[in-house]
């Protein structure tokens, strides 16, 4: 064969090893390299479902800068912060949720100490109450909406002083708050992963208690993980001290319910064992 025929066939070749390529890319579709492609506009951390409430100081743009993060034991003080947003400029708009614009929610790192506190507005700043507490690491939660989207940012605060941590009381069926003896219906096991009925019933003097509305709800119900802190809120139906919560996984969990009866509010706090 001459050269020159050596070369054609060697060009006839090469297309076809390159038309065959093309048509297998075509059957294929394209790369995923994990970021956004044309067909979807979209990437996984998008798609990717919210983690668990309150672990991050910052979420959805916005930021929690909290005056101070070390506070006195022993006597109430004022405890002030800054919602932030994107371009670190105070957020101002706020939706009002269960009749306030903002709920503070501080409890200690051992689940004892829980205090739902509602801030007021001054300048720029939220300001809030702090009531006299115990010596020890305390985790504070801001929790708002904005634009209709929730967000609840946390940050640790520390009282200097000695103290020895409580250890998790075991899960229980009944809590006994100023009198009232509350309730819990598990109806069934806790699981993971999916929405969970939690029920809840009043009595006092054996009697059913009359529950009145709080922040515009029948009752309130606080989550929190143990180890971690991971915060649901929510809150009870119509009629009836019964909630919906879903558990991010398996472990053990602080619940904190907030019912009013007799013309005050009343806490009555739980530990929840959640399966697998």
């Amino acid at each position: 064969m001459s050269p020159l025929a050596r070369l054609m066939l060697f060009f006839v070749a090469l297309g076809a090893a390159f038309g065959g390529a093309v048509a297998l890319g075509h059957a294929v579709g394209p790369i995923d390299r994990g970021g956004k492609t044309e067909a979807h506009g979209s990437s996984a951390m998008e798609m990717a479902p919210a983690g668990p409430a309150g672990l991050s100081i910052a979420d959805h743009g916005l930021r929690l800068e909290p005056s101070r993060t070390t506070l006195a034991p022993g006597r109430a003080q004022s405890f002030s912060f800054l919602i932030t947003n994107a371009d670190g400029q105070p957020l101002r708009s706020y939706d009002v949720t269960h009749e306030k614009r903002m709920h503070l929610i501080v409890v200690r790192r051992d689940l004892t100490g829980f205090h739902h506190i509602h801030p007021v507005v001054q300048g720029e700043r939220w300001v809030a109450r702090i009531p006299a507490l115990q010596p020890g690491s305390y985790r504070a939660f801001a929790d708002f909406s904005t634009g209709g989207e929730t967000t609840v940012l946390g940050v640790d605060l520390a009282l200097a002083g000695s103290f020895t941590p409580s250890p998790l009381p075991r899960s229980h069926q009944a809590a006994t708050p100023d009198g009232y003896i509350v309730s819990l219906d598990p109806g069934g096991p806790f699981a993971s992963g999916k929405e969970t009925t939690v029920s809840f019933h009043v009595t006092r003097n054996g009697r059913t208690a009359a529950v009145g509305r709080y922040l515009g709800a029948r009752g309130h119900l606080v989550i929190l993980r143990a180890g971690d802190l991971a915060y649901l809120h929510t809150h009870a139906d119509e009629n009836s001290l019964q909630f919906g919560a879903t558990f991010p996984s398996a472990g053990r969990y602080r619940a904190f319910l907030q019912f009013s009866a007799g013309g005050s509010v009343h806490t009555a706090p739980f530990t929840i064992e959640v399966d697998r």
